[in-house]
C-alpha cells in the first residue's frame, strides 16, 4: 500500500506525546531519526503533515516503531542500572 508523502508516514518519524491525566495525547509534532538529515532539524523537530526529500516509506511502521521502542527501553535499562551501581554505595 503506497503511503502519503508525510513525515507522519516517514520510517524515520519518531510521534511527540504529552502525558494528559493517565494518557498520552499525540501532538503535531515530532523528529526525524535520520542521520543524514541536517541536525538542526533533527533537533527541534517536524510538524507531522510536512515533508522532506530523505523520505522513505516504511514497510511496517508498528514494526519500525516496536523496534524502536524496544531500542529505548535496553538504553534506559542500562543507564538505571549504571545509576542503581552508582548509588548502591551511598
Amino acid at each position: 500500500m503506497k503511503q502519503e508523502k508525510k513525515c507522519e508516514n516517514c520510517k524515520f518519524y519518531i510521534q511527540h506525546y504529552i502525558k494528559k491525566a493517565h494518557s498520552f495525547q499525540k501532538l503535531f509534532r515530532g523528529h526525524c531519526s535520520n542521520l543524514d538529515t541536517p541536525l538542526k532539524i533533527r533537533k527541534h523537530g517536524v510538524y507531522f503533515d510536512s515533508c522532506c526529500d530523505k523520505w522513505e516509506q516504511s514497510e511496517d511502521l508498528k514494526t519500525d516503531n516496536r523496534e524502536s521502542i524496544k531500542t529505548v527501553i535496553r538504553d534506559i535499562r542500562k543507564s538505571l542500572a549504571e545509576i542503581a551501581f552508582i548509588l548502591k554505595d551511598d
